[in-house]
């Protein structure tokens, strides 16, 4: 062993000779010297910019329309404090149309012309008028204790207590802001505008940063550039003077063979080492952010290289030349990288027709999909045909997967026919969409919804409500029939038209700011809602309205989003920690908890009638159900496990499972037994994935895939989160699968390993 050892030292003594791995070393001291002086501090939440307001349309017309009406209102007081220019321009601009070329430029410059002097505005001292937001109820409890200490404020803490007035003005147009902010600093210089999140959630930030620097400056071109300088090692090896030496010892071929590849990987060791530890003090000391799981990407990435120079090292044994090797190497790695690309962007076409809603109604079984579009099963011929598509949907073609899916749909029993809400292209205001079982459901575009609707829900008797961040409302009346305009706290709401809707909230109004989520008891009639860490229970009186029955504060992160859902005696939500809570429907007292199985959060909660079964549906692809009756949570013993996409019951103990994009099987729960299945013929796309990319990439090694493995290692997390804001849960989340590329690289690498062992022992040199 001693002589093995002296080689392997040899290959770190000659790594550190080498003045490509001093360039590198210097380069990446730079690296480091550059990012040292970055930094952050916190600085209170005030202004505004363009990504402030929700929907530009209707706060325009909001702000025009209340603006000039005499009343003292919060709109009123905007439009009064605006110079003469903007009025102007305000008044003058419109909604673009379909076609319009010049129309959106005109418009976001009216946006920006807006979101400047909204900003002036807010920093103004004199912008709180008392008499301008004497109706203004849903004021925060930060704003109201910033009221009660107005005339000691800072002029910070005014503008502070500006911004939340604008937010409790118009909560369904204006997100709502954490108190702090954060800004990035280089010394002593603020870098880009304040970011709107608290300095705790920072460090959700920097990470996803981090691993991005790792995977191009490590992953990329380190391991790339490793590759060119220890390519020679094997075929000079090799070379007839050098093997003559080293076989002249007491040493076996194969040996020496593997000793050479490991000291081949004490170039990249070193560089590694040297970047990603120097990254972890930087963040450690600039951000306080001590993270030791960033230290598990140094062995990873030297892992990385060792399956690309497993394949050097072979071909350099069979060619005896660094050229080769280098060719070789770069052709695998386009190979496997073009592999994943074609499973990737098949994986992306299939997946966007994946079911992810089961609504089971009468005689039918409607279903939605990832892209929001509706179907419904067709016996005749055994598929699922488009069924309730709005004319939005139809418009948008290719696009149509960068639209939010609709809120709904919901079914309406007593005038058997869907209902969905979502934003029109042509008004930009939120419509009610109906489809009909008489008119074989194709949609139709109806009234105006409440604004801020995010949550359609049916009642037990068969009502449709809207809840919304403003008031709970009732559909009252025909939706393709305009009557009156929806009133709050007295008010008409503009941009809202005619409509149907009644006010069927408590009084004064329960205060909603996103994120939020509503669900509805269809045993009792009693109505969830959650909104910043908030969980409330509402029922409904004699009169038909619904008043506050308990509340209760969740311990939880109140700018993540929750899912839940409703039914018997229980209330299960899942928390952004990815633990599920069983609650008392009553009193919302905790039953019991079950943690993070660590498979990935929770996408969907679905209740049973009566309430004993409830069915989980993990970003992972799998389902659990709990068992209210045994407090237990267990995998359903279903087919498909691992391609689970929606779940629903169409009875106590029938539950409907959603699996291979577009099969749904039916089972009785208590027998354990199919009951049906809806299974259409798979197209073309999908029976070349399952039976030919899916294999060949399963049996294919995955390097490139190790970037998703540190990912897992810095988050902890086997679905990668979604881009900014609060996280809707039930978006699609790309599914990590961190070990999936350590084992198939492991394998290959050994596979080749052997192989170059095999032909060096046995080959005469």
């Amino acid at each position: 062993m001693r002589a093995y050892w002296s080689i392997l030292k040899d290959s770190f003594r000659e790594a550190m000779a080498s003045r490509v791995l001093w360039v590198l070393l210097i380069l990446i001291s730079l690296v480091l010297l550059l990012l040292a002086p970055l930094g952050y501090r916190e600085t209170i939440t005030i202004g505004v910019d363009e990504h402030t307001i929700r929907e530009w349309p209707e706060f325009l017309e909001r702000i025009q329309t209340e603006g000039k009406k005499s009343r003292p209102s919060p709109a009123r007081r905007i439009w009064t404090l605006l110079d003469k220019e903007t009025k102007e321009r305000l008044e003058k601009h419109s909604v673009p149309k379909q076609g319009d070329v010049a129309g959106p430029f005109e418009f976001w410059k009216t946006v920006d012309v807006l979101s400047k002097a909204l900003d002036k505005m807010l920093r103004r001292q004199d912008f709180y008028d008392r008499e301008s937001w004497t109706y203004t109820q849903m004021i925060s409890p930060e704003g109201r204790q910033l009221l009660e200490d107005f005339d000691e404020l800072s002029d910070d803490e005014k503008g502070r207590l500006n911004r939340l007035l604008l937010e409790a003005a118009f909560p369904d147009l204006v997100r709502t802001s954490p108190p702090t902010s954060v800004v990035l600093r280089y010394l002593v210089w603020d870098v880009g505008a304040p970011t709107p999140i608290r300095a705790s959630q920072f460090t959700a930030v920097v990470t996803p940063v981090i691993g991005t620097v790792m995977k191009y400056l490590v992953g990329a071109i380190g391991v790339f550039v490793a590759i060119l300088v220890t390519a020679p090692i094997v075929p000079r090896t090799l070379e007839p003077g050098s093997i003559n030496l080293l076989l002249s010892k007491p040493i076996s071929r194969w040996l020496l063979f593997l000793t050479k590849y490991f000291g081949g990987c004490a170039f990249i060791l070193i560089n590694a080492a040297y970047l990603i530890g120097g990254m972890w003090l930087i963040v450690g000391l600039r951000f306080g952010i001590w993270n030791y799981h960033l230290l598990l990407a140094i062995p990873v990435y030297v892992f990385l290289f060792a399956v690309y120079y497993s394949v050097s090292a072979f071909a350099g044994v069979l060619w005896r030349g660094a050229m080769a090797s280098i060719a070789v190497t770069v052709l695998f790695a386009l190979l496997c990288t073009g592999v994943g690309v074609i499973k990737g962007g098949t994986e992306t076409f299939i997946n966007r027709l994946r079911i992810v809603q089961v609504i089971p109604v009468p005689d039918a079984l409607i279903t939605v999909n990832e892209m929001g579009l509706t179907s419904r099963w067709d016996d005749s011929k055994q598929e699922w045909t488009e069924a309730f598509v709005s004319d939005n949907r139809r418009q948008m073609g290719p696009m149509l997967y960068a639209l939010p899916r609709p809120i709904g749909p919901v079914y309406d029993p007593v005038n058997e026919r869907l209902l969905s809400v979502e934003r029109s292209f042509t008004t930009h205001k939120l419509m009610v969409t109906v489809g009909s079982r008489d008119e074989d459901w194709d949609s139709e575009e109806g009234i105006s919804a409440p604004p801020g609707t995010f949550s359609l829900v049916r009642e037990p008797d068969g009502g449709i409500l809207a809840v919304s961040f403003l008031d709970i409302f009732r559909l009252e009346g025909d939706p393709l029939t305009a009557e009156e305009p929806v009133t709050v706290l007295g008010m008409d709401v503009p941009f809202t038209g005619e409509n149907p809707f009644r006010s069927v909230g408590p009084e004064p109004p329960i205060v909603l700011r996103p994120p939020a989520t509503a669900a509805m008891n269809d045993d009792t009639g009693a109505l969830a809602v959650y909104s910043r860490g908030v969980l409330k229970v509402l029922g409904k009186d004699d009169s038909g309205t619904y008043e506050l029955r308990c509340e209760r504060k969740l311990a939880d992160d109140d700018a993540r989003d929750v899912i839940m859902d409703f039914g018997g005696k229980t209330l299960v939500i899942r928390l952004s920690d990815g633990s599920i809570l069983a609650l008392d429907a009553e009193t919302l007292k905790e039953r019991s908890r079950f943690p993070s199985d660590g498979g990935g959060p929770a996408r969907f909660v679905v209740a049973s009638p009566e309430g004993r079964w409830f069915a989980v549906v993990y970003h992972s692809d799998s389902l659990s159900l709990l068992d209210t009756k045994k407090d237990s949570l267990v995998a359903a013993d279903v087919a498909g496990q691992g391609d689970i996409s929606a779940a629903a019951f169409s009875g106590p103990d029938r539950l409907l499972v959603a699996h291979r994009s577009t099969r749904v099987t039916e089972y009785q729960l208590d027998t354990e037994e199919v009951k049906r299945r809806y299974a259409p013929k798979q197209g073309m796309v999908e029976r070349v994935y399952r039976y030919a990319i899916k294999p060949l990439y399963t049996i294919f090694p995955k390097p490139g895939e190790l970037d998703n493995t540190v990912e897992y290692l810095l988050t902890a997390s086997e679905a990668a989160d979604v881009e900014g804001g609060p996280k809707d849960l039930s978006l699609t989340r790309q599914r990590l699968r961190p070990w999936t590329p350590v084992w198939s690289s492991l394998a290959f690498a050994v596979v080749v390993l052997a192989l170059g062992c095999l032909y060096v022992q046995r080959r005469e040199f």
